[in-house]
């Protein structure tokens, strides 16, 4: 939010499998900055990714959350407008030119919790 960027993957894992886990998130990482998303595969994305966030307005408390969600990020309200229209309308180059920019090349810090 703001000017900080972050990415969370979160899984429950025994702790024997957890050197094999980051080495293939690693491996799909790499794929999305590689290789485009099959469009089957996109659609499905973009539909669950409408979804939950549109899930977080659907009542008078969550639309308090959301708002006080941009207040303290010191974003406008049309900040919910343009992930709303991006979420509509990105496609395999977007997700080719995101993972070139955030993990392409990049330090990325891992943390392991349990």
């Amino acid at each position: 939010i703001g000017n900080l960027n972050y990415w969370v993957i979160s899984a429950d894992v025994e702790k024997k499998y957890l050197q094999t886990v980051k080495s293939e998130i690693k491996k799909e990482i790499q794929i999305l900055c590689e290789e485009a998303v099959p469009q089957d595969e996109l659609e499905l994305v973009r539909n669950y990714l409408l979804g939950q966030m549109l899930s977080q307005f659907s009542n008078s408390f969550d639309l308090m959350d959301r708002f006080r969600a941009v207040h303290h990020a010191d974003l406008t309200l049309d900040f919910y407008q343009k992930k709303l229209d991006f979420l509509k309308n990105f496609n395999q180059t977007h997700i080719l030119e995101i993972g070139e920019k955030y993990f392409k090349d990049k330090e990325i810090f891992e943390v392991s919790v349990g």
